[in-house]
């Protein structure tokens, strides 16, 4: 039964996450990773554990969570950890437009707007091209 210790911020207390009992709602480890600012590599073992025990929904809202503007306020000099989350959900939808079958839908699961979002995290690197070449190369789209 693995676990994980969130820091209650300005206190010496921590939360206790059991990553096999895992809330049922993602929200609820939400609101605790954004209130004690967790650190963010902490929300991919969140993200991926969810995977793991097969709760894609829970996945996809702590990745998409991960890198929305509001996160990248607050985590703005924990560059990797910020593209793992946007390679994790780049990797993610790029699979799901693997297996669609029905082409509008498909182009719908490529995300151009997350390579966008690594080079923002780092503007110069391979992260970035990692991410962009994830996410448009299987769509045709080429761009700068």
């Amino acid at each position: 039964m693995a676990s994980m210790y969130i820091l209650v911020q300005n206190s010496k207390e921590e939360v206790k996450v059991v990553l096999d009992q895992l809330p049922r709602y993602a929200s609820d480890i939400l609101d605790i990773l954004k209130a004690e600012q967790a650190p963010f590599d902490l929300w991919l073992i969140i993200a991926r554990e969810y995977f793991k025990q097969g709760k894609i929904e829970q996945f996809r809202q702590i990745l998409e969570e991960g890198s929305s503007p509001e996160i990248d306020e607050y985590y703005a000099d924990v560059r990797y950890d910020r593209i793992a989350i946007l390679n994790a959900l780049g990797a993610y939808y790029s699979y799901l437009g693997k297996i669609e079958t029905k082409q509008r839908e498909k182009e719908e699961h490529f995300k151009p707007g997350l390579a966008d979002s690594a080079a923002r995290a780092r503007p110069a690197g391979p992260q970035p091209i990692t991410t962009k070449s994830s996410t448009t190369l299987p769509t045709g789209i080429h761009g700068s």
